[in-house]
């Protein structure tokens, strides 16, 4: 059984049936992404700090096909 303080990490609708198919995303990731697209729209933020991701993600992907 999961213990109250990790289903608190999660804010599902009621009704909402987990699959393995898709998930919900934590409560922290939704806050961290929400300030970083703040950051983002607002240019708060350079660019220069997201490359080292886009290139490993590049990489990735041209290695996945």
């Amino acid at each position: 059984m999961i213990g109250t303080s990790v289903q608190q990490l999660w804010e599902p609708r009621p009704g909402w049936l987990n699959t393995t198919s898709y998930g919900l995303p934590p409560r922290a990731t939704v806050e961290t992404l929400k300030t970083v697209i703040d950051q983002w729209q607002t240019g708060a933020c350079s660019w220069e700090e997201w490359e080292p991701a886009v290139n490993q993600a590049r990489v990735l992907f041209r290695e996945s096909g």
